[in-house]
């Protein structure tokens, strides 16, 4: 059992190592959507919904069952991000892939962006967060995911990009 106890240790570790360094150094997280969404994005920024991409999940039918969640508790919406410019092809959920019809949000890393890591929740320093936004952790909603990066507010675009802006972009990774 210490064995498994120290094993555990120095996973929290590794994983707040890597939470610090991340894959993308420059501080910026990426929003993948279609391009039809681009002149609320311009005008609105990106603002927590539940989209195509979880709206087609099992766990988000669980999620808004009332005999599994209390409505009370559901959180209204969701924003995730990446730390890879590729999930633009998130805007394209269940249909071909089409760069011409996506749009890439480009956002900063802020306070208000989370991470999960295996079961545990970070915020954008790598510290572990027994609640965020006043939900605790074990009360957030269960898709998502391990690696994910994910917000409940609102986040101001510092860069959108589609069309041969965003080819080129993609381009250099």
């Amino acid at each position: 059992m210490e064995k498994l106890t120290h094993i555990y240790i120095q996973m929290k570790h590794l994983i707040k190592k890597l939470l610090r360094e991340g894959l993308d150094s420059s501080g910026k997280l990426y929003h993948g959507t279609h391009i039809k969404n681009l002149e609320d994005i311009k005008k609105y920024g990106l603002i927590p919904d539940f989209g195509d991409v979880v709206k087609s999940t099992e766990m988000y039918q669980y999620y808004m069952d009332d005999n599994y969640i209390n409505p009370e508790d559901r959180v209204e919406g969701v924003l995730f991000f990446s730390d890879n410019p590729d999930t633009w092809s998130y805007s394209h959920y269940g249909k071909t892939k089409n760069i011409d019809e996506a749009i890439l949000v480009v956002v900063e890393k802020n306070d208000s962006i989370f991470r999960k890591m295996g079961d545990s929740f970070y915020d954008i320093n790598g510290n572990e967060v027994e609640s965020i936004d006043y939900i605790d952790t074990d009360k957030l909603p269960f898709f998502i995911e391990d690696g994910d990066y994910f917000s409940f507010e609102e986040q101001e675009p510092i860069e959108i990009l589609y069309g041969d802006k965003l080819k080129n972009y993609i381009s250099q990774y």
